[in-house]
């Protein structure tokens, strides 16, 4: 039985998803993988409570640095804010900057 894995990344998982496997061409348009891959981003950043989503407001939680360089990159533009965003706005700038690795 063919079983799925992963990277166990939910924002890796969807870029390798959105890709062919061997010509590396993009299934979708750049803008919907811009936006998949910042909610990824954000999602991972939320699962272990770095981050939390209080009335559409992107606002941090846990303290303690995330273990993967993006996500402490991530979560380091976020902190680094005055005022919370809302999520809207952070999805619209993750998708925007985002760059294949």
């Amino acid at each position: 039985m063919a079983r799925l894995s992963g990277t166990g990344l939910i924002a890796d998982d969807l870029y390798l998803m959105a890709h062919h496997d061997v010509t590396g061409r993009p299934f979708l348009q750049p803008r919907a993988i811009g936006l998949g891959l910042a909610g990824g981003l954000l999602a991972e950043l939320m699962l272990p409570d770095k981050l939390r989503l209080s009335h559409g407001w992107v606002v941090t939680g846990d303290p303690v640095q995330p273990r993967d360089e993006l996500g402490y990159r991530v979560l380091g533009l976020i902190v680094s804010e005055r005022e919370p965003n809302p999520v809207r706005d952070w999805l619209a700038f993750l998708a925007r900057t985002q760059r294949p690795t």
